[in-house]
């Protein structure tokens, strides 16, 4: 719904199971969609928006850091489209299943934080490996990051 108006737009293209939206600094949209899989971005100011090639599995989260570098997180792999770019890359070093990514967090040195069924990763900015962190065996349900950059990890038995 555009601000001012009591009514609702319907986005050309953008028509059946969304899973996900975010939205960068510039006001581009991204959808992650389930059905007809893919990820799509409408450009500030367009009408239509565009499918990005080279992801055609379902979509189940998007994440901007903020640098406009956007993650992808499929039912079965786990990408990043750089900022200016149009082709995603693919994240390697996720051990689990990367379906079974609960949560994802930046912290303030764009770090991104992944929450697993066995463990955390983290993925170093610019980079296109994770890693595993030490000692987060449990099943991460959500990740939280403080002021201080303090990460805290909501597990299946308690925090870490």
């Amino acid at each position: 719904m555009v601000v001012g108006s009591n009514t609702l737009t319907r986005i050309n293209e953008i028509n059946n199971y969304v899973e996900t939206i975010a939205v960068d600094s510039k006001d581009n949209i991204y959808f992650g969609k389930c059905q007809n899989s893919g990820l799509f971005v409408l450009k500030h100011g367009a009408t239509t928006p565009t499918k990005i090639n080279g992801i055609n599995d379902p979509i189940q989260k998007i994440a901007v850091d903020s640098k406009d570098n956007i993650y992808i997180k499929s039912y079965y792999d786990l990408f990043v489209l750089k900022h200016g770019s149009d082709t995603p890359t693919k994240i390697n070093g996720i051990t689990d299943r990367v379906n079974s990514i609960a949560d994802l967090k930046f912290d303030k040195n764009n770090k991104i934080y992944f929450g697993t069924y066995n463990g955390a990763f983290v993925l170093k900015h610019g980079e296109t490996t994770a890693t595993k962190i030490a000692g987060t065996i449990n099943e991460i349900k959500s990740i939280t990051i403080d002021s201080k950059n303090n990460i805290y990890f909501g597990t299946s038995r308690g925090t870490n």
